[in-house]
């Protein structure tokens, strides 16, 4: 379950960054390119459910204790 939770938080998130560095390049063409590409990427991430699913994905990768017990990051002890 956690496996499945990391790879579809781990593919939104691949997805953002993908998007973020493609208007990025874009912008080397041109600044009203890249402000046209930032109106479509807006639409896809600025509504509620996209948002959503964008946090979520983000505190799933960086706020899961259980990462650092798997990783035998926490000694024994302590868990």
């Amino acid at each position: 379950m956690i496996r499945r939770l990391r790879l579809f938080s781990g593919l939104v998130m691949l997805a953002y960054v993908t998007m973020h560095l493609l208007n990025h390049a874009v912008g080397l063409i041109s600044l009203e390119a890249m402000e046209n590409v930032l109106c479509y990427i807006f639409r896809i991430w600025t509504n509620r459910p996209a948002q959503l699913l964008l946090y979520c994905s983000f505190l799933a990768l960086n706020h899961n204790p259980l990462h650092l017990i798997e990783a035998d990051l926490v000694p024994a002890a302590i868990v």
